[in-house]
């Protein structure tokens, strides 16, 4: 029996030898994205990020764990904000229901698609 499942291996075997692992960037292109707050990325303000922050701390009282960077590493967001957001979602599916798990929340929630180039 194990003779059979090391030869049922042999045809995918250099697949799996030969396909580079994914990258974090390459692993979350074109992803759906629940946007839950933003804020102006300057460096001045007295706490950096309050508005992305008290909708971070929203979305945890509904059980979603979001993620904060800056816009600039989304492809399709808005230039110099400092996003607070929940995904990348690969189906536009999962993403509509993490919304409607967020939307008590956090009602000004939305979907976008995009790629990350973040760490």
């Amino acid at each position: 029996m194990r003779r059979l499942t090391a030869l049922m291996l042999l045809p995918i075997l250099p697949w799996l030898i030969l396909t580079p692992p994914a990258t974090a960037a390459q692993s979350l292109e074109g992803r759906w994205w629940v946007v839950i707050g933003s804020s102006p990325a300057p460096e001045s303000l007295p706490r950096p990020h309050p508005e992305a922050d008290r909708a971070a701390e929203a979305a945890r009282r509904c059980g979603m764990e979001p993620m904060g960077d800056y816009s600039a590493k989304f492809e399709n967001f808005a230039p110099d904000l400092y996003v607070a957001v929940v995904g990348g979602f690969t189906t536009r599916a999962e993403a509509e229901a993490a919304l409607a798990r967020l939307r008590p929340c956090v009602p000004g929630a939305y979907l976008r698609r995009g790629g990350y180039g973040g760490e």
